[in-house]
């Protein structure tokens, strides 16, 4: 027997192939344009840099690749590569601050470059994930 050979290896593998199978799509808003993304459309990139950014955000606190919307893992998340970081609010919870790692979504919810999270910011990003 292999080492991963086991019931609880089969089991991670199911629960695995539900997730993948579950997500069908995100959709991102920004100002005024509106993005529907299927897993072949990620890795997605968000930062001030045009020439290689999807999104393109001039604030003061974006960096020229701020951020990086793909899967890690098994799940659709946000990859933080920026200098100061990313705030990210998930549905009705407070905002949490993103800084050089990954973090899973869900729902849908809000994702700003920079550490505060102001509803009425015309910088916002709002996502929804779309699943079956």
């Amino acid at each position: 027997m292999y080492l991963g050979d086991n019931q609880n290896t089969d089991a991670n593998r199911e629960l695995v192939k539900k997730i993948d199978a579950n997500f069908l799509r995100v959709e991102l808003y920004f100002k005024d344009q509106h993005f529907l993304l299927s897993r072949d459309d990620l890795p997605f990139i968000v930062g001030r840099e045009g020439s290689s950014c999807h999104v393109v955000n001039n604030s003061a606190t974006t960096s020229r690749i701020h951020c990086i919307i793909c899967f890690k893992e098994h799940r659709i998340g946000i990859l933080d590569q920026s200098k100061n970081g990313t705030a990210v609010k998930l549905g009705r919870s407070e905002p949490v601050l993103v800084h050089n790692e990954f973090f899973p979504l869900s729902g849908q919810g809000y994702i700003k470059p920079g550490a505060k999270i102001e509803l009425t910011d015309s910088d916002l990003i709002m996502y929804k994930i779309i699943t079956r």
